[in-house]
Parts: structure tokens; sequence; C-alpha cells
């Protein structure tokens, strides 16, 4: 049961971070990928709620079968694919048909899935063939597919990030605000500070290179400090 919170709680999380990379509403898969679901309302399930839609027959253990989502971004035209792996050991094998899997979800270009998250039970679950495989740089000419791939542990996801107190909001600029923003201060995005893709907060909002982050500090006399990061 214990093992089943915690899952839950990773659940939660994961549907704030894809509320918080603006991602609205989409479907499980395990029903029908037409059938739409309001990602607000998954983020209100209850723990009881949680086990009778993803839970086995008996109610008691969670199946991991049911744990496959499309969530769709309007502006721009993205989508994306989330699923939890049971799996002790990803190999080469599984990894490759998964890619696979997703890119038949669609058939046209439009529709195409372009990111995915995969929560995986720990560090040791890829093997290094099948980690090549997901964390492949998809701008290079030796990439074997065009999905970007987030992978998370569960641990990570156990607690949202962004909700500590200690943690300054984030702010991924969009191409508009990024290019006023540099028309503005007239200096190369090179110039800013950096920030790495791996920070735990850029790798919750999706971060992807040569994005400028916005973070605002809440300052003891209750004013804002706002500083920028260039990401790398």
């Amino acid at each position: 049961m214990e093992n089943n919170k915690i899952v839950y709680r990773t659940f939660i999380t994961t549907m704030q971070m894809l509320r918080d990379r603006n991602y609205s509403e989409g479907s499980l898969l395990s029903i029908s990928k037409n059938q739409v679901v309001n990602i607000s309302k998954l983020i209100d399930m209850s723990f009881n709620d949680f086990m009778l839609s993803f839970g086995k027959d008996n109610a008691l253990e969670i199946d991991y079968s049911k744990l496959n989502f499309i969530f769709n971004k309007e502006s721009p035209n993205h989508k994306i694919y989330i699923s939890w792996f049971e799996e002790d050991k990803i190999d080469q094998t599984v990894a490759s048909e998964t890619i696979k899997k997703i890119e038949k979800l669609y058939s046209s270009d439009r529709e195409k899935v372009n990111r995915a998250i995969f929560i995986l039970k720990n560090k040791n679950v890829l093997t290094p063939s099948a980690k090549k495989i997901l964390t492949q740089d998809i701008a290079t000419s030796e990439a074997k597919h065009n999905i970007t791939i987030d992978i998370f542990l569960i641990q990570e996801l156990i607690i949202n990030i962004t909700e500590h107190k200690f943690v300054p909001k984030h702010i991924v600029l969009s191409e508009d605000d990024k290019n006023e923003f540099l028309s503005k201060t007239r200096i190369k995005p090179n110039q800013l500070p950096k920030i790495q893709l791996i920070d735990p907060v850029c790798k919750y909002l999706g971060v992807s290179k040569g994005d400028i982050i916005k973070i605002q500090r809440l300052n003891t006399d209750g004013t804002v400090y706002i500083s920028y990061r260039y990401t790398v």
C-alpha cells in the first residue's frame, strides 16, 4: 500500500508538471486516445479514486499498463507521451519498441508526439544501450528518432520541487518575450549567467538549450528581485 501511495504522489506531481509546461488536456491510452481528460481534474484526484482508476481488479495493486497518457499543448501544437515503467530492467529492445509504439500513435505529422516523459523505479533500470537511445540529442545527424525524452526516477517526483519555499519562481520566456528582452537589453544570450538543463527546476519545466529563464526571488522586505539565466 505504501508503494501505491508513492506512485500516487508521483502521479500528482507529474500532472502538476504538465500543467506548468502549459499542457491542458489529453487522453488515457488504456481507454481511448479520443476520450478527453482534463489535467486539473487529475491533479485533484484522491488516492482512492486513483486506485479505482489505475488499480488492478482487486484495487490493491497499481496496473502500470493503465498509466499511459497523451497530453496536448495548443500553442505551439505539441503532444507529449507520459508513461510509468514497472520493469526492473529496460534494455535496448524495450527502449526501441517503446519509441516505435509512440511514433505509431498518430498518423499525421501535425499530430505526432514530439516529447515524452518516462518515470522509472530507479537509476539502474536502464541499460547503457537503452539510455543511449532514450537520451540522444535529436538535433544531431545520428539521432534515431525525433522525440525528446525526459527521464525521471520515482523519488524525484514524490514532491513538487517548485512548491518548496526556498525555490524561486522560474518562468521560461516565450520566443517573443525572449526576443523583446534581448532587444531591450542589447545583450547576447550567451552573455547571461548560465543554468544547466540538468538543474532540477529546468528538468521539471522541460527547458531546452537556448531558452532564457526569468527567475523571481522574493526578498525579506517583500520586494521581488528578478534575474535571467541562459540555458546550456
